[in-house]
């Protein structure tokens, strides 16, 4: 299971506000349909690798990776912002 996974899960679990959670197959698709809210999509940002730290036997390399989460969110106050 990827980081990305967890994450999602641990967002979809019972309690959390989101009524959509997904990845950024759903993120792409947000234009096309009518998406409810607030819904919470993860995906990786970026991610670097280190050279191997080793010349023989099992791979030692370090790898950082950046999650974004995007939340959408639907502005329920007037539009000037008096409500806010």
């Amino acid at each position: 299971m990827s980081l990305v996974e967890v994450i999602i899960g641990r967002l979809d679990d019972a309690g959390t506000p989101f009524r959509v959670v997904g990845g950024a197959a759903g993120l792409a698709v947000l234009e096309q349909r009518r998406t409810r809210t607030p819904a919470a999509f993860v995906m990786v940002a970026e991610e670097a690798s280190g050279a191997n730290e080793r010349m023989t036997g099992p791979v030692l390399q370090r790898l950082e990776t950046d999650i974004a989460v995007v939340l959408v969110l639907e502005n329920l106050g007037d539009p000037r912002g008096g409500t806010a």
